[in-house]
């Protein structure tokens, strides 16, 4: 089991010494304009920094204005290309996880949700493909996803970002519901928390969702990420340490 936090790409760079003192395994988030002025040597010597660590990392994808089932080839020739710039870092760092997601927003995308739903899927595969050849995992993350087969239905056979604090924002069902369905596809689990109104990325010990009940819902497994998704700075790293505490006491060896 890894224990990573979410960190901005530029500030991996500008900070790469305070991640090292402070002993952090990032999922490094890259930002579409980020992809384009990438420096692969840059990479390179953060991946070596990592590792001289024993350090592991995971990676985030861009997603603003990125829709897998897009109408409008364009728009998904824009998609891929996010995707290979990403397979590319990828390639270079080799996270543990490449997490994404599909872009689907309902009050867009319902009304044709089986014209959008035949696209996504076959942009999907094609991504599956190419990630298999670079021997890369690949993720879904629900966002505003209402069921897990939203998910499942676009991957049928991959792995999954669970988020369980969109899920209380965006989705229906009971984490129950969407824990089984996803089942030992979910390869990582983003930790973060809100008070139900917007998607406020609180420490897991502040807001309404109570992460006790999120890790009895998760089936063990040794090689599951969890990621603080954490926005204040400040906070930081007391989360990590009480999260930490908290996979001890339920028994999670990190």
């Amino acid at each position: 089991m890894n224990l990573h936090l979410t960190i901005p790409y530029p500030l991996l760079e500008k900070r790469l010494k305070e991640v090292l003192q402070h002993r952090i395994s990032p999922e490094v988030y890259f930002e579409a304009q980020v992809l384009e002025e990438i420096n692969f040597q840059k990479l390179t010597e953060i991946r070596s920094s990592l590792e001289r660590e024993a350090l592991t990392l995971s990676l985030h994808a861009p997603y603003m204005d990125l829709s897998f089932g897009s109408q409008d080839p364009e728009v998904r020739r824009v998609v891929r290309k996010r995707f290979l710039q990403t397979l590319k870092v990828a390639e270079r760092l080799r996270p543990l996880n490449v997490v994404f997601h599909t872009g689907f927003s309902p009050p867009v995308h319902s009304e044709y949700r089986g014209i959008w739903l035949e696209k996504a899927k076959e942009l999907w595969r094609s991504f599956l493909e190419e990630a298999e050849k670079a021997n890369l995992i690949i993720s879904l993350e629900n966002v505003f996803e209402k069921i897990p087969e939203e998910l499942l239905e676009i991957d049928e056979g991959g792995y999954f970002c669970f988020d369980p604090a969109h899920l209380s924002l965006w989705g229906s069902g009971d984490l129950e519901e969407w824990t089984e369905k996803l089942g030992s596809r979910i390869i990582e689990i983003h930790v973060h928390n809100n008070f139900g109104k917007r998607d406020d990325h609180l420490p897991p010990d502040e807001g309404l969702l109570d992460f006790k009940e999120v890790l009895r819902k998760i089936k063990k497994k040794k090689d599951i990420i969890f990621t603080l998704e954490v926005f204040q700075e400040e906070k930081v790293l007391k989360a990590r340490d009480s999260f930490r505490r908290l996979l001890e006491e339920m028994r999670w060896r990190i």
